[in-house]
């Protein structure tokens, strides 16, 4: 049984519909569940995009005609610890993120085990760009991405997209790893 005020990641990389917050989610008619900011103006055929921000956690939302979506929501794993170990991250109050066996500093090799303990074979792109992502393991329903670690790319961030978002970057800024 999930607790009120935890976040699990692991529907949100399964794709699980039955999750009212993911990628892809409509959130119904703006004014009736963000309110109506004096800054926001939906017109009708007008896209409009903002970003709600819970300190480890991002939601992208766009706007259309009047009605909200989830189009992306990101984690962000900035803790470093020294030794890798599980930390309650926040996103408001005393609401917490459950990384269900993922963690902060995970390496990639780690991450590639336990995506496998979960029968799923994510795409592995190695990155050249100027952000300090070195890899990324692209599943249908997410990304992790990983930074320069000690000794191999460790885990510093979750996005979770919709599968049609996810086919359309998953290319950019990357080339794939030479075996």
């Amino acid at each position: 049984m999930r607790q009120r005020g935890k976040l699990h990641i692991l529907p949100l990389i399964l794709g699980s519909k039955d999750t009212p917050l993911r990628a892809g989610a409509d959130l119904g008619r703006v004014q009736k569940h963000l309110g109506f900011p004096k800054w926001l103006y939906v017109y009708q055929d007008q896209p409009c995009g903002f970003l709600l921000g819970y300190g480890d956690l991002e939601i992208d939302i766009l706007t259309r005609r009047n009605r909200a979506r989830v189009h992306r929501i990101s984690i962000k794993l900035w803790h470093m610890p020294d030794v890798p170990k599980p930390l309650p991250l926040k996103w408001s109050g005393n609401s917490q993120i459950d990384l269900d066996g993922f963690g902060p500093a995970m390496t990639i090799s780690a991450a590639r085990t336990l995506l496998a303990g979960l029968g799923l074979q994510a795409e592995e792109y190695k990155v050249e760009s100027v952000s300090e992502t070195v890899r990324r393991l692209v599943l249908p329903h997410a990304e992790l991405h990983f930074f320069k670690g000690p000794e191999e790319p460790i885990l510093m961030e979750f996005h979770f997209l919709t599968p049609q978002e996810i086919q359309r970057t998953k290319g950019d800024w990357v080339i794939r790893p030479r075996d």
